[in-house]
């Protein structure tokens, strides 16, 4: 037995002018009095629309979840769960559509869905800006022309040879129709889903990539002609044509009322109402104001409302619709082949560029992606006549076939490009010191940049010891697709205009960060500096920082402490998750790693800045001395090493080790010593550079002699993460706040020290020995041994070594 569109047949039969009987709907059954009266919560229509939302959204959830380990996009989940719940499904159990769809619920739940619709492609609308893509280079241009007018002109044919075979469009009335399916068809093949792309960019770590470049502007493009041949298409369905309406600002009025304004007057204008909010989404500018709005309606529209949307598709999917294999077929391959078209048009405009076969595979394979507009371009299709269920069915299908497939021949194509990074410098200390150092400095908003900078001048940048820094601004990638935009873009001067107008936040920022450093460069002699940004969620964006450090060779990566300082003086969570993001690149880093703990360091000049570097011995402490060697140069330097000695004390390890990491920490402080003489005999030195040693008994002791440090006026104290006198420091890790700092890094930063001076922690490269040599007895770029630090992960190791050499 068929089952039948609840929805359509009650659409029939209330539109039918011959009907004999009548539905009646009764007001007061909207809340009921209790289950305890013997009212059932599915007879009212507020207890089942929350019964409807709850069901649908569980039932989205739990797919996703299943299909989690698969990594494929949330689209291919909301379709499955809309297709479960639909006819095809669930509805062949007895009394289920009944009981939880029942007709005269469905006009309610389909308002809702088109509501969270509206709002959903209003947030859309306010991603994309338009200015971006004019800007966009001449190859995006191409691979969004290639990739959309072959899959078009694919739809547009077999919807005209669809329509001339089928006799029930011979009619005048039909005539119409028959024109807008080709166009339909075509639109919903040369449609790309801009915010499904995106996140699969994010995910499979290719917006760094020209290719995730490229794909992000083509399909910016791609969505402009998707919805031009939808509004034309719609405008076709109609007899009379409705000029529409021009959106005009609202006084005194809020946006979120703009927005079902400009559905209203798109709707009445014979168009669709989520093309006028998709219109108002454009107009609103991608600042500050659409920022807060979209935070504020896109948890909610995303994760309650939309999901009503694709419930409802599903309702509409039917395989039992599916009566005409020869047209079915016909169909099928016609999306197959426009999704092979895009690929082919893709590698041919990429092998015109000069790029590589398997770049232009990628991007073809990534402007396969369907999301949202497909479905709406069909749904709105099979609401006005121009596509039948049988066609609506096959197409849902094949749209989330394809997207399914995208992801893993993505995975084929793109793994063999990988390739592994060989550099020899990862750490501060070296051998040739006057070489250039390379550094990577992490920044999450603008004002995390002055107190970078005061530290780069710290290290005493020159011509005859050059600093090559590349800024990195981590941008949190929450459904702010627009902002991968910002990837791979140096920023040079000429790249933006004076003029703030029109600018997302996120790029404004990037502007600020991006110009700080430009500035830098110019008025710091031995000094190259460039700007970066990288979008990914907090959870994975470790790996986006440690493959820049690896492609730029950097000796350091620099990172802003999770808290920032407080009005009260005080330290202050900024966000928690930069917390563990900090953590997880100090485990995975390919190169020494400094967190900076800013208390004010940015308002103080680099060239007076006072400086202490506290030192206990170890790997860690090697290499904030040798931070502090390179800052002799300085000729304003205020400078004082202080390093400690237990007294009564024993090494936690065997004799040999301890005899080796003792020679060690001498050698580093003998190359320390003789370059702080040197230099002041030069007369080239610090203006107070000064040594001291100090024998502590315990950790009181130890306390004590550097709060006497403190009561100098230091502006930044430098200490190693692991310190080399473990028995002095064990008892307070167990208090510990902030592991990623160290017990002596935790101690300056908590409140209970009472410091006004920043805090530079650093942890050096561990590098693994080659072989099947553990880490603890590996040798790091300073040349001695790795003392107790565990080995690497197995991923990380295989970055560090090729053929046995080290490089």
């Amino acid at each position: 037995m068929a089952v039948t569109d609840p929805l359509e047949e009650l659409w029939k039969h209330t539109m039918s002018p011959d009907r004999t009987d009548l539905l009646c709907f009764y007001p007061s059954k909207i809340t009921m009095s209790g289950i305890w009266t013997g009212d059932s919560p599915l007879d009212f229509s507020l207890p089942l629309l929350l019964f409807q939302i709850i069901l649908i959204t569980t039932t989205t959830r739990a797919v996703a979840l299943l299909l989690t380990p698969l990594r494929l996009p949330r689209y291919i989940a909301e379709i499955l769960a809309g297709f479960l719940l639909g006819p095809s499904v669930l509805g062949r159990l007895p009394h289920f559509s009944d009981i939880a769809f029942p007709i005269r619920s469905l006009f309610i739940l389909e308002s809702m869905s088109l509501l969270g619709l509206i709002y959903y492609t209003f947030t859309i609308g306010v991603e994309i800006e338009l200015h971006t893509v004019l800007r966009a280079g001449q190859r995006s241009f191409w691979f969004a022309a290639a990739s959309a007018l072959p899959p078009f002109l694919v739809g547009a044919v077999t919807g005209y040879v669809a329509v001339s075979t089928d006799e029930t469009r011979r009619t005048a009335d039909q005539f119409l129709n028959t024109l807008s399916f080709p166009v339909f068809l075509g639109a919903t093949f040369c449609a790309t889903a801009f915010s499904v792309l995106a996140r699969n960019i994010a995910q499979l770590k290719l917006a760094g990539t020209d290719v995730g470049q490229l794909s992000i502007s083509a399909s910016l493009i791609n969505d402009t002609f998707a919805w031009g041949g939808l509004t034309v298409a719609t405008a076709l369905a109609h007899v009379r044509y409705g000029m529409g309406e021009v959106v005009t600002e609202l006084q005194e009025c809020s946006v979120l009322i703009g927005v079902m304004v400009a559905a209203l007057v798109a709707d009445a204008g014979g168009t669709h109402a989520i093309f006028g909010a998709f219109v108002f989404g454009l107009a609103v500018p991608n600042g500050p104001v659409g920022v807060a709005i979209v935070e504020k309606v896109e948890d909610f529209v995303v994760g309650t409302l939309l999901p009503l949307f694709f419930a409802m598709s599903g309702l509409r999917t039917d395989t039992a619709k599916i009566t005409s294999m020869s047209a079915a077929v016909l169909l099928m391959v016609a999306a197959l082949a426009a999704a092979i078209l895009k690929v082919v048009a893709a590698v041919t405009v990429a092998g015109a560029f000069g790029m590589p076969l398997h770049d232009g595979v990628s991007i073809g394979l990534l402007l396969n992606t369907k999301g949202v507009i497909e479905l709406v371009i069909l749904n709105i299709g099979k609401n006005k006549k121009i596509m039948s269920d049988q066609s609506f069915t096959v197409l849902v299908f094949m749209s989330a076939l394809i997207t399914a497939l995208v992801t893993p021949l993505l995975a084929m194509v793109v793994k063999p490009a990988r390739r592994l990074v060989f550099y020899k410098r990862r750490t501060i200390a070296w051998p040739q010191p006057d070489s250039e150092f390379r550094i990577l400095a992490c920044v999450h908003m603008p004002r995390d940049v002055p107190a970078l900078l005061t530290l780069l001048d710290v290290a005493s940048p020159s011509d005859h010891s050059p600093v090559a820094v590349q800024a990195l601004h981590l941008i949190e990638f929450a459904g702010r697709s627009s902002a991968l935009l910002l990837i791979n873009a140096s920023a040079p001067s000429s790249s933006f205009e004076h003029s703030t107008h029109g600018r997302s936040q996120v790029e404004l920022q990037f502007k600020h960060i991006s110009h700080a450093f430009m500035a830098y460069e110019e008025n710091v002699l031995g000094v190259t500096a460039r700007t970066l940004a990288a979008v990914s969620p907090y959870v994975t964006m470790h790996d986006d920082v440690t493959a820049a450090a690896e492609d730029r060779h950097s000796a350091l990566i620099l990172l802003p402490f999770h808290k920032h300082r407080s009005v009260d003086g005080g330290l202050e969570v900024f966000h928690p998750a930069i917390q563990p993001l900090n953590q997880n690149i100090q485990r995975f880093s390919p190169c020494t790693v400094g967190i900076l703990v800013d208390r004010g360091l940015g308002g103080i000049p680099g060239a007076g800045c006072r400086v202490a570097a506290l030192f206990f011995g170890g790997r860690d402490d090697r290499e904030a001395v040798a931070l502090a060697t390179r800052m002799v140069y300085n000729p304003a330097i205020d400078l004082t090493v202080l390093r400690f000695v237990q007294k009564g004390g024993s090494f936690m390890g065997t004799e040999f080790d301890a005899l080796k990491e003792r020679k060690a920490d001498d050698a580093c402080l003998r190359e320390f010593l003789d370059r702080a003489n040197s230099m002041s005999v030069g007369g080239g030195g610090g203006a107070g550079v000064e040594y001291r040693e100090r024998g502590v008994f315990n950790a009181s002791e130890m306390v004590a002699q550097i709060q006497e440090v403190e009561a100098l006026g230091k502006d930044l104290f430098v200490v190693g993460k692991v310190p080399g006198l473990p028995a002095l420091t064990a008892g307070m890790a167990e208090w510990s706040e902030c592991p990623e700092l160290g017990p002596i890094g935790d101690l300056l930063a908590s409140r209970d020290f009472q410091t006004m001076a920043s805090v530079l922690v650093v942890q050096s490269y561990a590098k693994p020995s080659a072989g099947a040599i553990s880490g603890e007895l590996g040798y790091g770029g300073d040349g001695v041994p790795a003392a107790g630090r565990p080995p690497r992960p197995d991923h990380i190791r295989r970055n560090s070594i090729g053929m046995g050499n080290w490089s």
